[in-house]
């Protein structure tokens, strides 16, 4: 049995089973039979996961992007796309930092690089995965034996999208005396802290004698961004962010204790607990990084994004009138799965990236060929012109996710320009 077949039977499938519940709450591992209705194109792990989206109403798209529940879109931009080779560059230069650091195997921590586990399968390199590390759990005294019982040793080298290391310069924390290796797609360049005391020189991208630990000017890039995998890479921030814009299996790691904090609507609170007369027992609390401000009446815990905060008027001005209390104890590090539908999206790029697929490009419907974009259900009307010549064919885009994500179109009309909606269009072959 193939890594890929195995992975959707043990693991795709009883996520997908288990959407939003813990992600210890995975089911035992089993098969599905292909729905005769299932897309003739997909390959048959797809197919599989397309009858199951069938079954429990779940809507088939091509966008593998995240899903940004607050405003109805994918998190996306057009001017830093990325697409599966950027991942498999990073993967070699990262294969070269870990000869060069004579570490044992690289270390993916957190959700936003399990894409990599997926590459390393395929190439057999030596890896560990803890998809639970976050930043809100690394500072727990919990997270040192989480990881020991995982067979973390320290001679792993850290690979991560960036920006500033934290999660390793925190772990050292747990680790006395270690100095942990690492790199990023994309590192900071200004206020990284110089923490020579600690063991953390190869951390410093910063000239620690100008005021505050600003950039000199003049200095190289390779000085500014040591743990940076490609320093001279313009638009490595860019790609960084798209690869943490993929759809994932899980929602973040964290803390979780007997009271457990749920994420409140600033508005909402405010009204009612403003003139409430058991506002007395309430206690304030915000995280170190000032991401979100919360409370706690010793039973229940709210806590309230910093954007929440900011656009509701009063809400920080009353927090602030609160007593100060302490956060609630996390005595146990958890991790919950996402939706469904975020479920589907990254099974297909999984599937993608083992076949080693550009993950925007979908395959024609073989019955849709030669129609007009009239004649499309659902009309693809979001399409716009990415790049165009006067000839034939020319390349476009859709941030649609009711059509195809991206694929060639030949074109009616040869003098239609960059930036313009396509009226009369005929699907034609991959790009």
């Amino acid at each position: 049995m193939s890594w890929l077949r195995n992975h959707f039977n043990f693991f795709v499938y009883p996520a997908f089973m288990a959407a939003e519940k813990k992600s210890t709450e995975i089911g035992e591992p089993f098969d599905v039979k292909v729905s005769p209705h299932a897309p003739e194109r997909l390959p048959t792990e797809l197919k599989k996961l397309w009858t199951l989206c069938q079954e429990h109403e779940v809507k088939w798209t091509y966008d593998v992007r995240e899903i940004n529940h607050n405003s109805g879109s994918s998190k996306f931009r057009e001017t830093a796309r990325i697409h599966h080779g950027i991942l498999r560059d990073t993967l070699d230069s990262a294969m070269a930092s870990l000869r060069h650091e004579r570490c044992e195997r690289l270390f993916l921590g957190g959700r936003d690089v399990w894409t990599f586990v997926v590459l390393c399968e395929k190439r057999r390199i030596p890896y560990m995965f803890v998809p639970e590390l976050s930043r809100s759990v690394v500072g727990m005294p919990q997270i040192k034996p989480f990881l020991l019982e995982r067979g973390f040793t320290g001679r792993e080298l850290f690979l991560d999208t960036g920006f500033a290391g934290s999660i390793p310069k925190n772990l050292m924390n747990h680790f006395p005396g270690s100095t942990f290796k690492f790199r990023l797609m994309s590192q900071s360049e200004q206020y990284i802290d110089v923490h020579e005391s600690k063991g953390l020189t190869n951390m410093v991208d910063c000239d620690p004698l100008t005021s505050g630990g600003k950039m000199r000017q003049g200095v190289d890039r390779v000085r500014r961004r040591p743990n940076q995998l490609f320093p001279n890479r313009k638009t490595a921030r860019n790609e960084a962010l798209e690869t943490e814009y993929l759809a994932k299996y899980w929602k973040t790691g964290m803390g979780e204790g007997i009271i457990k904090e749920v994420v409140g609507h600033a508005p909402d609170t405010l009204q009612k607990w403003k003139d409430h007369p058991d506002q007395g027992k309430l206690r304030r609390y915000s995280d170190a990084y000032g991401r979100f401000f919360a409370i706690t009446d010793g039973e229940h815990a709210e806590k309230f994004m910093l954007p929440n905060v900011k656009e509701t008027p009063g809400f920080y001005e009353w927090w602030q009138t609160l007593p100060e209390g302490v956060r609630p104890e996390r005595g146990e590090i958890v991790q919950y799965f996402s939706d469904k539908a975020t479920i589907q999206r990254a099974a297909l790029l999984t599937s993608q990236l083992w076949r080693g697929i550009p993950y925007w490009k979908a395959r024609l419907e073989p019955d849709k060929k030669g129609l007009s974009m009239a004649q499309w259900t659902p009309a693809p009307n979001n399409i716009t012109v990415n790049s165009a010549t006067n000839s034939a064919t020319t390349a476009i885009y859709t941030t649609s996710t009711d059509s195809l994500v991206a694929t060639n179109w030949i074109v009616t009309n040869p003098s239609i320009t960059s930036g313009t909606m396509l009226a009369e269009l005929v699907p034609g072959k991959l790009a």
